[in-house]
């Protein structure tokens, strides 16, 4: 669900208290979740800050600065994947995913799921130098100018959207009772009831 909960697990980093990185939930699944709502049960008093940054601006970032980088990222396809025990989920999608008109409309960053294209060397060197300048653009002293920190308390609600924020966590001792609970809304749910709401005010 790539929420933080109680203690350490094997199975997912997201569950443990090790720090996240930023990324998107999920990309492997079709549709890929829109919206996510986390709610704050409890918070470590050490460490467990939320991490978010406006994937967009990253992505008009490297269209700016780092044009090779840029159409590299949003042509390439990769898979994402997902499988255990009981389920394999597999999306092919690029990390910059483009309108007709090169709007870009979503992107797709988990580091852990994405597995390299099946090209030819000299493209897969593109790939790769295009993918770590992604990388330094939202990992460490080079996330600084997009990303925001801020802790959530008991009673917080944060509500994003999966398909255009980046999110993480800093790491938080493994004795900590840290718990947040969240579930995802898809994106065309939230616009309907959008128009609707304002088609319905409109006539009032």
């Amino acid at each position: 669900s790539g929420l933080a909960q109680d203690g350490v697990s094997t199975v997912d980093v997201a569950n443990s208290a090790k720090h996240l990185p930023l990324h998107t939930d999920n990309p492997y699944r079709e549709p890929v979740p829109g919206y996510q709502f986390l709610f704050c049960l409890e918070a470590s008093e050490e460490g467990g800050e939320s991490i978010t940054a406006d994937g967009i601006a990253v992505a008009e970032h490297l269209r700016r600065h780092f044009p090779e980088a840029f159409n590299v990222l949003s042509q390439v396809e990769v898979a994402f994947e997902y499988k255990d025990d009981a389920v394999q989920l597999r999306r092919w999608a690029p990390h910059l995913e483009l309108s007709k008109d090169k709007v870009v409309t979503a992107i797709n960053w988990s580091g852990r799921l994405d597995f390299a294209p099946a090209v030819s060397s000299a493209e897969l060197d593109r790939y790769f130098a295009a993918r770590k300048v992604m990388y330094d653009s939202v990992s460490g002293d080079g996330a600084q100018r997009f990303e925001r920190r801020f802790k959530l308390g008991p009673g917080d609600l944060l509500v994003f959207d999966n398909r255009r924020c980046l999110h993480g966590r800093t790491a938080f001792p493994a004795s900590s009772q840290r718990h947040l609970k969240g579930c995802y809304v898809d994106r065309d749910s939230i616009s309907s009831t959008y128009f609707t709401l304002r088609r319905k005010t409109q006539h009032c």
